[in-house]
């Protein structure tokens, strides 16, 4: 029974934790753009994103660094975000047919009634398709994993732990606090990417379904939050053209 608690719990925080990066900057070869959107997964969040340019030798192929925050609109305890920092690079198969490949690390903080938690890990995005002048379309896969965890337990949770073991028959005095290596840390998206740019701006649009393995096998909770889909919708602004 405490197992299955534990397990709701981190899919409760997981819903807080996966944000969304917009690497169709790198349809703008060698300019460096700026991202603004909305994500849900299904909490709504807000995003940006930076995208520096690196020069290629190839005109058809893009890298760039990517910069990114994510913050929830609605939190319950203190400050959340997601910052993370990567890079994408825009790979062409033959003609039109071109992948964005892109790959960050992450840095993550929630909380919550129970306490503090810091996340640490990495996230890997794949848009194989059609890249044409104007238009993109492109399935979407992405895994996110984040391995380490910082808990900081509150005074709730102390509580809680004293009025559930109030004679101290549990193995600790109290919540364990510090880091730890939490290895089913897994969240999989596969969906659909679709992008129309211009010059100096593109807008894109990426939706789909996800899944957060547990041992209870638990895919849909709505009473937490937890659905099985996520999607974004942003727009992005070239800056300035790199010579």
């Amino acid at each position: 029974m405490k197992k299955n608690l534990l397990i709701i719990i981190f899919l409760h925080l997981s819903i807080y934790l996966v944000s969304a990066q917009n690497y169709f900057g790198l349809l703008h070869p060698n300019q460096n753009t700026v991202n603004f959107g909305i994500n849900a997964n299904p909490g709504l969040n807000l995003n940006s994103d930076f995208m520096y340019f690196l020069p290629e030798e190839s005109a058809e192929s893009n890298l760039g660094f990517l910069v990114s925050i994510n913050v929830p609109l609605v939190t319950k305890q203190g400050l959340n975000f997601d910052i993370r920092y990567g890079g994408g690079y825009l790979w062409t198969i033959e003609n039109n047919f071109k992948v964005i490949c892109g790959a960050g690390m992450v840095v993550s903080r929630t909380s919550d009634l129970n306490g503090k938690y810091w996340n640490i890990g990495f996230k890997t995005d794949f848009y194989p398709g059609f890249y044409g002048k104007r238009w993109a379309i492109a399935p979407h896969l992405s895994w996110d994993y984040k391995p380490l965890v910082h808990i900081k337990h509150s005074e709730y949770a102390q509580q809680a732990f004293e009025d559930l073991y109030p004679d101290g028959a549990g193995k600790y005095n109290s919540p364990k606090d510090g880091w730890f290596y939490q290895s089913e840390y897994n969240i999989f998206q596969l969906g659909l990417g679709a992008a129309y740019h211009r010059e100096k701006w593109n807008v894109n649009l990426t939706a789909g379904f996800q899944y957060i393995p547990n041992r209870l096998k638990i895919v849909m909770l709505p009473d937490i939050g937890l659905m099985p889909f996520y999607g974004s919708l942003n727009f992005g602004y070239v800056l300035e053209n790199k010579p």
